[in-house]
């Protein structure tokens, strides 16, 4: 590591030691690992974890989700679900429903009465009646399609039906990925973009209710930003150095 590269680490974690989310801009992906708890589902894996299916599951949508543009600030199992206390807003996108125990399944029917929004990758005849009664909740996606091995153009086609179907705060603009967070009164928006190409990107942030006016800056460098009223959402334009990631605070009125 050079004395650059240390200092600008040094930056980084300066910055992120101030920083504290408190609630997610963008959906959940929520795994269970139930089933391995049974002594039958014991085996020998080398210390590999790739073996453990669950692991490549997360990773692989994750990375293609991530990609195609959809904020994904947070994963959790599916244990949690039953003391997790969503904020107005929060959505889950469920990766392998047919593996849930019948506590994972309550805690999910409790947050879907709590108004979570749920996209669900599954095989409907895969599903005990326990499982798919989970999908006659409104406000409930299915997505019939594998969450393994998605080619970009797929991954891009599953980001148009989540992120209204969710109702996601972040959007990208083409080309760019990132995600977000709550810290006190501030939006914090990660945005991505691997190009090697100076570029302009472009983020809406859903506005809050009663918010007239927003404000934005840059925290990489503390500049300021332009933001535009954009109907049901604030625009942001962030101007992106070559294959670089910027953090963006957010500031509504």
């Amino acid at each position: 590591m050079t004395a650059e590269e240390y200092q600008q680490w040094w930056y980084l974690q300066q910055r992120g030691s101030l920083l504290q989310p408190e609630s997610p801009l963008g959906a959940g992906l929520v795994i269970s690992t139930q089933k391995d708890a049974d002594p039958r589902s014991i085996r020998w894996n080398g210390n590999d974890p790739s073996t453990v299916p669950e692991i490549p599951l997360l990773m692989d949508i994750f990375r293609s989700l991530t990609e195609a543009g959809v904020s994904l600030p947070f994963s959790t199992n599916a244990s949690t679900l039953g003391s997790w206390k969503p904020t107005p807003g929060s959505s889950l996108i469920i990766l392998n429903l047919q593996d849930f125990s019948p506590a994972e399944l309550a805690g999910l029917a409790r947050v879907q009465a709590q108004g979570v929004r749920i996209a669900v990758f599954a095989q409907r005849k895969s599903l005990s009646p326990a499982a798919a009664s989970v999908l006659a909740h409104p406000n409930t996606l299915l997505l019939e399609s594998s969450s393994t091995g998605l080619t970009h153009p797929q991954a891009l086609k599953l980001a148009g039906q989540l992120i209204p179907a969710l109702e996601l705060p972040l959007t990208f603009s083409t080309g760019f990925t990132g995600y977000g967070f709550r810290c006190q009164d501030l939006n914090l928006v990660v945005v991505e973009d691997w190009r090697e190409q100076a570029r302009m990107a472009s983020v809406k942030l859903r506005k809050s209710a009663d918010a007239r006016h927003a404000s934005a800056a840059n925290l990489n460098d503390h500049s300021t930003l332009t933001v535009t009223d954009a109907g049901a959402f604030w625009e942001i334009q962030v101007p992106m150095r070559s294959g670089d990631a910027a953090l963006l605070a957010v500031r509504e009125g």
